[in-house]
């Protein structure tokens, strides 16, 4: 099955409300499309969100893969890991714009064999998924008011992003737990907004109990949880340090979204393959 052509389409999508994090805001989304034809006139799609942290823009990241992708043509769609290897090499940036190259690979790999790419990487391994919701950054009010409304949809995993200060985040995440009770799970993520010693703290306040083995003892309407150092988690004296929380860093140091606080709770997707 050989690549006949690779189709690049950028896309930005304006939001309906303007979206704040303390790392960036925007008032729209840049979507990246990718679609690889095959001479036997398959079709993969694949898609991904360029952060505007990562990229101003869709260039110079759009000019580099499409450069980079000409070489795909007349090559075997299903030699995945060689043709991402390669694309790594000539272009070792732009990770989010690969992410959409290889998805459509994948989608590619998965319509040739007539099954869905669930099936292609191993098969479906559960029934539900959980779904989480992300709330941007905003007045106190706004963001409780915004989580009462994401709850009563039916969402009952939130990530908070928070970051604008100590008092203000736990004025937050106090709100937005009065608003929508025990029942919904809270993550908190600070966006790298401060360092490890901080965001201990920080958390600590968040989750005011905690059991022996290091997770929160969460009842009624407390903020409770667990979480980790992220950014900042990048030397062995910050690994110490969060593991005192009682959960230790990821190994390699730092991970993409910051200091994060986990809350209980159970709503979940049927999956629909």
């Amino acid at each position: 099955m050989k690549i006949s052509h690779v189709e690049l389409i950028p896309h930005r999508l304006k939001r309906k409300i303007r979206w704040q994090t303390a790392s960036y805001s925007a008032d729209s989304l840049q979507l990246f499309y990718v679609k690889l034809h095959t001479e036997n006139e398959l079709t993969g799609i694949g898609a991904a969100s360029i952060l505007p942290t990562r990229a101003a823009s869709f260039e110079p990241g759009l000019a580099a893969i499409r450069s980079a992708t000409q070489s795909f043509v007349r090559r075997d769609a299903d030699q995945i890991d060689t043709l991402m290897s390669e694309l790594d090499r000539v272009v070792p940036d732009f990770a989010y714009h690969k992410v959409a190259i290889e998805i459509a690979l994948f989608d590619l790999a998965a319509k040739a064999q007539n099954i869905s790419v669930a099936e292609l990487l191993g098969g479906k391994k559960r029934e539900q998924i959980p779904v989480l919701k992300m709330l941007g950054m905003g007045t106190v009010e706004w963001m409780a008011e915004r989580a009462r409304q994401f709850a009563e949809r039916g969402y009952r995993h939130l990530k908070v992003k928070l970051g604008a200060g100590k008092e203000k985040d736990l004025a937050s995440f106090m709100a937005i737990r009065e608003k929508v009770g025990p029942g919904v799970t809270l993550t908190a993520d600070f966006n790298g907004a401060y360092d490890s010693a901080t965001a201990i703290r920080v958390i600590e306040k968040l989750t005011p109990g905690r059991s022996d083995d290091g997770r929160a003892a969460c009842s009624g309407n407390r903020s409770c949880g667990h979480g980790r150092g992220d950014r900042s988690c990048s030397t062995s004296h910050s690994r110490r340090s969060i593991d005192q929380l009682g959960r230790r860093c990821i190994s390699g140091g730092a991970t993409q979204s910051g200091a994060r606080s986990q809350h209980q709770a159970p709503q979940t997707w049927r999956h629909p393959c």
